[in-house]
């Protein structure tokens, strides 16, 4: 499924994204999304993004149902601390694909390269927004905004 695909190269994504020598790993990676075709349209760009931004935000925030839990069964009331690990990832992935977008007609136009980058990064940030409004729409008390503020710092 998408989900399962989106999932998996998060994943592996935030394996090697830290790494010092990462550029051989996240080209095999890249080829792998170009292959995959989550790329090719705007409408599958829309769908993969989304299906990351649902990912990273569902494991930072399954993090907290844990720790919400297990103060209740100790009685405690301390500050719940999330692991922004996935929210990160997907930070960087982004603007590594931004980055790495490339057209044949940049080396004749760079402006036409700065005006793409502008467009994909306005893309994100319009599903993250999108993302960010359907969930606090659906559940306002138990809304948490933290991995959408970490997404845009």
């Amino acid at each position: 499924s998408l989900h399962d695909q989106v999932s998996y190269i998060l994943d592996e994504w935030s394996k090697i994204s830290d790494l010092p020598n990462r550029d051989k790993l996240a080209a095999a990676l890249l080829v792998t999304l170009q292959q995959s075709g989550f790329l090719k349209s705007d409408e599958t760009a829309e769908q993969f993004f989304t299906s990351l931004v649902e990912i990273a935000v569902s494991h930072c925030l399954s993090g907290e149902q844990q720790n919400q839990q297990q103060q209740q069964q100790q009685g405690s009331s301390t500050p719940t601390v999330l692991s922004f690990d996935a929210v990160d990832a997907f930070v960087k992935l982004v603007a590594f694909l931004i980055n790495r977008s490339a057209n044949e007609s940049d080396a004749v136009n760079p402006a036409a390269r700065g005006i793409r980058r502008a467009s994909q990064l306005f893309r994100v940030l319009g599903v993250v927004v999108n993302i960010m409004q359907k969930t606090s729409k659906e559940n306002p008390t138990a809304f948490n905004p933290r991995p959408f503020f970490r997404m845009f710092i």
